[in-house]
C-alpha cells in the first residue's frame, strides 16, 4: 500500500468511501499518478490536475488546479474565492452517481 492508500484508510464510513472512489477513478487513467503533498492526495499527469480534500462536515471536495478552465454547466463547481481552483465537495458516492 502507498502513502496516498494510507492516507485514505486513515479515515472511515462515507469519507473513506468518497475518497477511495476518486482515488480509484483517478489512477485508472495509466498517465495519471498520485502523491502526498501538503498531507492531502494530489494526482499528477504533465501538470497537477486535482486534489482530494477533506472538508468539514464530513464532506470530501475534490478540487481542479486549472478549474476556471472546465465547463461547469451543470453548476457543482465552485470557487469559494479561488481565482484558479474550483472544487465540488461530496458526502457520499451516492450523491457521485
Amino acid at each position: 500500500m502507498d502513502k496516498v492508500e494510507d492516507y485514505i484508510f486513515s479515515f472511515e464510513g462515507d469519507e473513506q468511501e468518497v475518497l477511495l472512489y476518486f482515488h480509484e477513478l483517478l489512477i485508472s487513467f495509466p498517465a495519471v499518478t498520485s502523491k502526498l503533498r501538503f498531507k492531502i492526495p494530489f494526482y499528477y499527469q504533465n501538470t497537477w490536475v486535482c486534489y482530494l480534500n477533506p472538508v468539514k462536515p464530513n464532506k470530501i471536495a475534490i478540487c481542479f488546479l486549472r478549474g476556471y478552465e472546465m465547463s461547469n454547466e451543470q453548476g457543482l463547481l465552485v470557487s469559494k474565492g479561488r481565482k484558479q481552483v474550483l472544487s465540488a465537495e461530496f458526502a457520499s458516492v451516492d450523491e457521485i452517481r
